[in-house]
């Protein structure tokens, strides 16, 4: 379900369960922690990260969701934080990530793109954060990475739940740069050869100031885990998760 090779320093890490356009759920999450643990004792110099399949990942997992219904409160804060530290764990590395986006980048996986320091996407990409849609506070990290890297867009990102394009999450800051089509993985292995000829040492250094104070993603996260736990216990998620579900099944 999360795949990883090391090929010179670099970690390619994929989202692999394509059926379901690699959604982000519980199992998931503990194969990325797996993972994440097991590259804490390589020499990394970078991290890349993609989707199989068609996408890079749609989102939380709706199954995962519609669970959050009948626990407390209390339990979905704690779960929701531990969940979004299970990924976000990825900034524990201390190298660059790169983020290397085909197809879609939805709610929870468009957040985990955005955590990332380089955003390459194909110019078939689109990106969308449908949370306040299906009546949920934003997690993820949404509410810390979308004003730090698109601050005159963040607010309409979130509000809206619009579809953007490769071109417009480019021209808005979300993505860094675009590759060729059916190239983004090239452009990635492009991008790490210059960051392999840099000084891992002052390169972790600058991604510390680049990244900002840690206290502040910690605050971001906690206040997200519990507006989105009071979420999943109000009607007008229900009604949505209904909706959704309903949808799935015609």
């Amino acid at each position: 379900m999360v795949n990883y090779q090391i090929t010179d320093g670099v970690a390619w890490i994929r989202l692999d369960d394509p059926t379901r356009l690699n959604a982000m759920g519980e199992e998931m999450a503990q194969n990325f922690q797996v993972v994440v643990d097991q590259l804490r004792h390589d020499p990394l110099r970078a991290v890349v990260l993609s989707g199989a399949g068609t996408s890079f990942s749609a989102g939380g997992d709706l199954e995962m969701l519609k669970a959050k219904q009948s626990r407390s409160w209390a339990t979905n804060t704690g779960d929701m934080l531990a969940f979004y530290h299970t990924f976000l764990s990825l900034l524990e590395l201390e190298v660059p990530l790169i983020a290397a986006v085909h197809g879609w980048a939805v709610g929870a996986g468009c957040c985990l793109m955005a955590a990332c320091d380089i955003r390459l996407a194909d110019p078939d990409a689109k990106f969308r954060v449908p949370f306040l849609g299906m009546g949920l506070f934003p997690g993820m990290g949404s509410t810390h990475w979308f004003p730090k890297r698109m601050a005159p867009w963040a607010a309409e990102f979130l509000l809206t739940g619009a579809t953007w394009d490769a071109a417009t999450a480019a021209q808005r800051g979300l993505v860094t740069n675009l590759s060729q089509p059916g190239q983004v993985l090239q452009l990635a292995q492009t991008q790490v050869e210059k960051l392999l000829k840099n000084g891992p040492e002052v390169t972790r250094d600058l991604l510390k100031v680049l990244r900002g104070d840690p206290a502040e993603l910690r605050n971001a996260l906690a206040r997200e885990a519990d507006l989105q736990a009071r979420s999943y216990n109000r009607e007008e998620f229900a009604e949505r998760i209904r909706h959704a579900d309903s949808n799935r099944r015609r």
